[in-house]
């Protein structure tokens, strides 16, 4: 016997009722589990296919290999991207691009200091947070895990997050006092970032107004 909640639900486009569409539940929590039977049409299964589908493969869920492998490195992993981006060049970076941008031997050896200081702690600190996520992936494994425990899982890991992020863009701010402008210059100009507004005309944006707006040339 089913019980009323357990039918699936029939649809017909020839009466006008259209099923639910999968956007209109956007946390995954389709009624009837997801079952819809249509009439007259066919529903690509495909649809419902998570993003994350193959990642319940993973040792730790919520990080990738390379992730991990990025983390234990003490790599940037995009954690300093609000100063790259902005023009402020990192230490890593800067000694790869030693000769591009024209290093003397004491800047390069100023750099060095910096690099290495900033990747132990980025190591230590990237250790930390692999052994927090694995805890809160065997927590949710093993059904072990309430909401106290989860929130102070959760208040630990942000915690390291941000100090692994502190270390990463405070190193980034050590570079300008070591370099020249004219070395963050080239390097900016080598990595492919635009150094000036005139460089290129945001989508969306017309040309002829942003060159006046930004007082570029010709």
């Amino acid at each position: 016997m089913l019980f009323e909640w357990q039918r699936p639900i029939i649809y017909d486009e020839r009466s006008g009722n259209a099923p639910p569409s999968h956007n209109d539940y956007p946390y995954g929590d389709e009624p009837y589990g997801g079952g819809v039977i249509g009439i007259g049409f066919g529903q690509d299964h495909d649809q419902h296919v998570s993003p994350y589908a193959g990642q319940e493969t993973r040792q730790i869920k919520s990080l990738s290999v390379e992730r991990v492998a990025d983390l234990l490195a003490g790599r940037g992993a995009g954690y300093a991207k609000a100063a790259e981006l902005n023009g402020v060049p990192g230490p890593a970076h800067v000694q790869e691009m030693k000769n591009a941008i024209a290093l003397t031997a004491d800047q390069e050896r100023r750099v060095r200091v910096v690099h290495a200081r900033m990747e132990k702690e980025a190591k230590e600190l990237g250790a930390q947070l692999v052994a927090l996520e694995t805890e809160l992936n065997e927590g949710f494994a093993s059904a072990g895990v309430t909401s106290d425990i989860l929130r102070s899982q959760l208040d630990r890991i942000a915690r390291i997050e941000s100090d692994l992020r502190f270390a990463h863009l405070a190193a980034h701010l050590e570079i300008p006092e070591i370099v020249t402008a004219d070395q963050i210059q080239t390097y900016n100009r080598l990595r492919g970032y635009s150094t000036t507004p005139c460089a290129s005309v945001p989508q969306g944006h017309d040309a002829e107004q942003w060159k006046r707006h930004n007082n570029c040339p010709g």
